[in-house]
């Protein structure tokens, strides 16, 4: 904290407390004195930031440097968004990915636009990488619309996936092929075998490290999706799952919508409105984990059980005196 201040020799001051490089009370007192100019600074009561999972966050208290703009437009040429949905819950699968993709679309842009103001070759860069997954000759070229920056699609609990009804499987299947060839994503199902997992790995290290990116391709729906962006094709895809005749009655105001209509009217949300109304993450039914909600729950009666014996012990202080 004092590095840039002892570089001006008119700021001397008289150091009356120190702690030796390395001792482990130097983080401490750290994060005490960052959190007191943090809860200070009337950021917690601010409109501005971006909500994740209902809580909203507008300050990363631990920025070791300032950001120039080749190191913003670094950040964002290597930065890379995976997402993961339960395959297990198909009526909450659309809501959450749409909430997801369109909060994080709407940043990322927002930063490539203001990147542009300053430096119009480094967003146009930007742009030019987003159809780096897409051939030249492709033919659904001009009819998608790549997302600012690489996005994975991993659906989860493909064991329990895997039993639903084929019917079922065919419109999850289908819907999450277009999804991830219209915003140029890779798409894959995984679950806890080590093989699926493996296939995981590979693709974050390509994201990671520039590995080349895999060819191998899976679109039956007996078995784990596996495509790699760019590798899929409308024509492959087909139609959303409805009868022909039964497509045309659905007033949409482009594909992404038709197949969302389409996509809901067999499975309807449940729960459109959970990330919005949801004001502690810990009781997200999104994230439901059993043994941790036990644990959890156990840890609340014990902490009521103590408030309410904590408030007899005041109580029966104050009858005293």
């Amino acid at each position: 904290m004092l590095s840039g201040i002892l570089k001006e020799p008119r700021f001397w001051f008289q150091i009356r407390k120190r702690i030796r490089q390395g001792c482990i009370l130097s983080p401490c007192s750290f994060n005490l004195y960052a959190e007191y100019i943090m809860r200070n600074s009337g950021l917690d009561e601010a409109q501005a930031g971006i909500k994740i999972v209902g809580r909203n966050t507008n300050n990363l208290r631990y920025a070791d440097d300032t950001t120039s703009e080749e190191e913003v437009k670094s950040l964002l040429m290597t930065f890379s968004i995976v997402l993961v949905l339960d395959l297990s819950k198909p009526n909450d699968l659309w809501p959450t990915m749409e909430n997801l993709l369109q909060a994080t679309k709407l940043n990322v842009d927002k930063v490539i636009m203001k990147l542009g103001k300053k430096n119009s070759k480094a967003a146009s860069e930007m742009r030019q990488k987003m159809w780096s997954n897409m051939q030249k000759d492709h033919p659904d070229r001009e009819l998608i619309d790549p997302f600012p920056i690489p996005l994975v699609i991993i659906g989860s609990k493909y064991d329990i996936f895997q039993d639903f009804d084929s019917e079922k499987r065919k419109v999850i299947c289908k819907t999450l092929r277009f999804v991830a060839h219209y915003y140029g994503a890779s798409l894959m199902f995984t679950s806890k075998s080590e093989a699926l997992l493996l296939k995981i790995r590979g693709v974050i290290n390509q994201l990671a490290f520039g590995i080349n990116k895999s060819k191998s391709i899976c679109v039956d729906q007996n078995k784990p999706l596996f495509i790699t962006a760019g590798l899929d094709s409308l024509s492959q895809i087909g139609s959303p799952p409805l009868p022909d005749n039964d497509i045309g009655k659905f007033h949409a105001r482009s594909p992404m919508d038709l197949w969302k209509k389409v996509y809901e009217k067999l499975f309807p949300p449940k729960s459109i409105n959970t990330l919005k109304d949801v004001k502690d993450p810990a009781q997200d039914p999104q994230y439901a984990e059993s043994e941790v909600d036990e644990m959890r729950i156990q840890k609340d009666q014990e902490l009521e059980q103590y408030k309410r014996s904590s408030s007899k012990s005041w109580k029966q202080i104050e009858l005293d005196s």
